[in-house]
């Protein structure tokens, strides 16, 4: 783990308000207070698929069950489940209903108005409660009870002439049946007390026991009744003619309670619907809106994507999702992992180019990870509420803090202290960049309920406003701006229409419902999995406590520059670019894990270049600035991969020697390529291409132009690349296996050799050197290796006690080449210097020695003479 870093933002300076409304309990309101509605998602068991997922709902307000199915009443959809919780359909509800109950398979409603239909002939009014067991009806008004009959075909027909009397004059609340010869009602008794009656078939009551703040009732079997009450449900049943408490359960925040089948059913908050047995013993959560449970949120707030998976900030569970893949248009329980830390309420969180993952939390934190989880850094602010966070194009970071915007620059955020500079001062809710926007980000004003455009300082400026509270906003390639209201709609302002308002295109967001001012989050999607597309709009929606998409096509979101059409990497040498200046590099290394785009914007990656590659750019300004146009060798399908990186992740250009020779000579017909890799597209146009087999003709020279020293491709074994010049002035790239770029003679004149390459301590050879201009002997290059037992010819005279000797010889490669070996590796066929220099000596010593004889002989003749 790396040291902790922190950085001081010193200019957050204006207000935006955001409650603190803590309440930790299960139940509890959100910290948000424009958060503090409880809404629901449920949870449904899919038998078909196999697995968990999620099932989205408004509110829900009541439970409702018969012996099979169970029903989570909502404003707008009547959910069906098993009583296991396995979702089975979806009801359009009646308008104006108050309550359920089902019999025999036909659904009957109270109305608001105390009205209830039995059948087609007979509406009863004045309806305080209705309630279903097995196939009867039980209909309670002032009048008493009255008893129905529910055929399997629906119909219904009165069983009992008269109806079951209740013999008090109290408001008869609520009433509960497990059988027709047992009914349980609730009577107002003041005080918000009431009176428990249990009426029997004969139309007999009595006065159980007198309880305080009953909410609600339920009969799971005979003799049995649950009561909701504010402390939690209480089973009762009767006993010795006695009403008397059997068990009971804590559990707060329950809302509403039903039975069948012989088990309780109980809503509580957040939709979480609980399954009780008759006992109350054992109890289970089979659906939920809200939950920790993996792949539940619990208001999620800060989404983003990128690469190929998405995160999500779920505040209310205080973590952080990845999701990976989604079935679909539903995030739903796909494939999610979690960030292994232990944040704090996180607020938003987004991804770099890297695959760091950066989130807010804490009120004033931002912890940094890698692409694996791994925690990198913390970056502290100074007691302000980070409330969004976006990237640009270049990897500058901007955030959100008080209603005011910052910017770190992307070379400072890997600093122990990144200095935040302030880009303007407001009263913003939400921000946003344009895919591949560098110069500019949009700010959401809630006070002036305008957009503001930000370029820093005093060049902001209003884009246009809107009469409704908005809540947050996301902007396309064209720059239209995408604005989510709290009444749940999201309308489209259009760049190209100056963002006026009678041409903004506005859609409801699901239902239309109030999300509240400050609530939900919008973004769009960087990613394409089959499910989301690049440009699709995703909302987190704290209300439904979930994550939705609304495809791209319904808002006509400008996601991809269709008329964009990718150059194509041809074989004229013209558009090569210059590379006597640093902007026109030709090579440079991958500094990260380095995706390729199609197009100068991000999107699905066509390949992705693992860090330390050597990457070709083909241009390094495209007009979009962020991007530079490359190519790289994909090894395993043996194609040369075109597209668009951000320059932000490449090296600075590698620095270039000088060429090795003035002139390169090919002695192999060879390609002569466009850009340094085997599979870049030919060159055909210069002096000594050869048409029939597409390559330089033997025997054709080049001039040879400065380079990066020893660049190879990624292939093994393929050599050098040097950079040309051909005839025409065009340049080129050729493999250094094919042209001998020294001493180079035709192949039909050979060496005449007078020495043998020696062994010397074992070894299998020697290195060939060359002499610089300094006069210095440096190794040649690795193809300049002689083997023992190599015939060469040594140049000159040989001479035994010099350290390096000249010798030239045929390579079938590289054709005749020159250089010097250590001269201890050099058996001579002939007499070196010095054995002539020896023979020279007695040649000499020899001619005095008899010079000598001679002339001391004759000198004895002389004195013979004289004599």
């Amino acid at each position: 783990m790396k040291t902790v870093k922190k950085y001081s933002l010193t200019a957050l300076i204006a207000a935006l308000a955001i409650a603190a409304a803590m309440i930790p309990a299960v139940c509890a309101a959100p910290i948000y207070d424009v958060w503090a509605a409880q809404s629901t998602m449920i949870k449904a068991h899919l038998v078909s698929a196999g697995e968990s997922g999620y099932f989205y709902t408004r509110n829900v307000t009541d439970l409702f069950a018969d012996e099979s199915n169970l029903y989570a009443a909502e404003a707008d959809t009547l959910h069906k489940f098993t009583h296991s919780g396995e979702y089975l359909d979806g009801i359009a509800p009646t308008p104006d209903a108050q309550k359920y109950a089902v019999c025999s398979g036909k659904i009957f409603v109270l109305k608001s108005d105390g009205t209830v239909e039995v059948s087609a002939d007979v509406t009863l009014d004045k309806v305080s409660d209705i309630y279903a067991s097995g196939s009867k009806l039980y209909v309670l008004n002032e009048n008493g009870i009255t008893v129905y009959d529910v055929s399997a075909d629906g119909g219904a027909d009165t069983v009992n002439v008269r109806t079951l009397t209740v013999q008090t004059d109290a408001e008869k609340k609520y009433l509960a049946a497990c059988s027709p010869e047992e009914i349980f009602v609730c009577t107002d008794a003041g005080a918000n007390t009431c009176d428990i009656l249990r009426i029997t078939a004969d139309g007999a009551d009595k006065v159980y026991s007198r309880m305080y703040g009953i909410k609600g009732f339920a009969s799971p079997a005979p003799s049995s009744v649950a009561i909701l009450q504010p402390t939690g449900i209480s089973l009762y049943e009767i006993k010795n003619g006695m009403l008397r408490r059997a068990a009971n359960d804590t559990a707060s925040g329950v809302e509403a309670l039903t039975a069948g089948g012989g088990s309780i059913f109980a809503l509580c908050g957040e939709g979480r619907i609980v399954k009780y047995d008759a006992s109350l013993a054992k109890a289970e959560q089979i659906a939920a809106s809200a939950s920790d449970e993996d792949g539940f949120f619990r208001m999620p707030h800060g989404v983003s994507t990128r690469k190929d998976y998405m995160l999500v900030a779920d505040y209310g569970n205080n973590r952080v999702a990845k999701i990976t893949s989604v079935k679909s248009g539903d995030v739903r329980n796909d494939k999610v992992s979690y960030i292994d830390y232990a944040f704090s309420q996180p607020t938003a969180a987004v991804t770099d180019f890297l695959g760091n993952s950066y989130v807010s939390h804490d009120m004033d934190r931002i912890e940094v990870f890698d692409g694996d989880g791994g925690h990198l850094r913390t970056v502290k602010t100074e007691g302000a509420v980070i409330d969004d966070m976006k990237f640009d194009a270049l990897g500058n970071l901007y955030i959100l803090s008080r209603g005011s915007v910052m910017k770190i620059a992307s070379d400072s955020l890997s600093d122990d202290s990144p200095e935040a500079a302030e880009v303007a001062r407001g009263n913003y809710v939400s921000i946003a960049v344009a895919p591949s926007q560098t110069d500019e980000i949009y700010a959401l004003d809630a006070e002036e309920k305008s957009v503001m455009r930000l370029r820093g300082g005093e060049n902001s400026a209003k884009l246009f406003s809107f009469g409704k509270d908005a809540v947050s906003l996301t902007a396309d390639l064209d720059k239209n701006i995408y604005l989510l209201t709290s009444d749940g709609r999201i309308t489209k302002y259009s760049a190209k229409a100056n963002y006026a308002e009678s041409a903004a295109v506005s859609h409801e967001y699901e239902s239309g419902y109030e999300i509240g001012a400050g609530a939900g989050y919008i973004t769009l999607s960087l990613i394409s999995n089959g499910i989301f597309s690049y440009g699709d709009i995703i909302v987190a929606d704290p209300v439904r406590h979930c994550v939705k998409r609304i495809a791209a096509a319904d808002y006509g979101v400008k996601a991809v520059d269709e008329s964009f059409v990718p150059p194509e990497i041809g074989n004229d040498a013209n558009d090569i670019v210059n590379v006597s200046g640093d902007r026109g590099r030709i090579i440079r290394t991958a500094n990260f894990d380095l995706d390729i785009f199609e197009r100068p914007m991000e999107s699905t990656p066509l390949y992705t270049a693992e860090k330390g590659r050597n990457i070709i750019v083909i241009e390094y300004d495209t007009g979009v600035s962020a991007f530079a146009r490359i190519g790289v060798d994909d090894v395993q399908t043996h194609r040369f991969v075109t597209g668009y990186v951000y320059k932000s992740l490449l090296s600075e250009a590698l620095k270039y020697d000088a060429a090795p020779a003035k002139t390169a000579t090919v002695f192999s017909s060879t390609p002569v390529y466009k850009y340094p890799s085997q599979n870049s597209p030919v060159l055909t146009d210069y002096e000594g291409y050869n048409d029939k087999t597409h390559a330089a003709a033997k025997d054709s020279a080049f001039a040879m132009l400065s380079f990066v020293s020893g660049y190879t491709d990624e292939y093994p074994n393929t050599g050098v690349w040097y950079r040309i010049k051909v005839a025409d002035g065009k340049e080129g790239y050729i493999r250094s296996i094919n042209v001998s770029v020294r001493g180079y003679l035709p192949d039909d004149i050979r060496p005449q050799t007078n020495a043998v390459i020696l062994s010397v301590n074992g070894s299998t050879g020697t290195l060939v050197y060359l002499k610089n201009e300094k006069g210095e002997f440096v190794a040649a290059d690795e193809y300049d290796t002689l083997p023992t037992g190599k015939r060469v010819e040594v140049i000159g005279a040989f001479d035994s006690s010099k350290e390096f000797t000249l010798v030239r010889c045929y390579n079938e490669g590289l054709g005749t080449l020159e250089g010097y070996v250590r001269t201890e590796y050099i058996k001579y066929d002939g007499l070196g210097v010095l054995p002539v220099i020896i023979v020279i000596l007695v040649i000499l010593a020899t001619a005095g020695i008899i010079s000598f004889f001679v002339w001391r002989k004759a000198a004895e003749k002389r004195k013979l003479t004289k004599a």
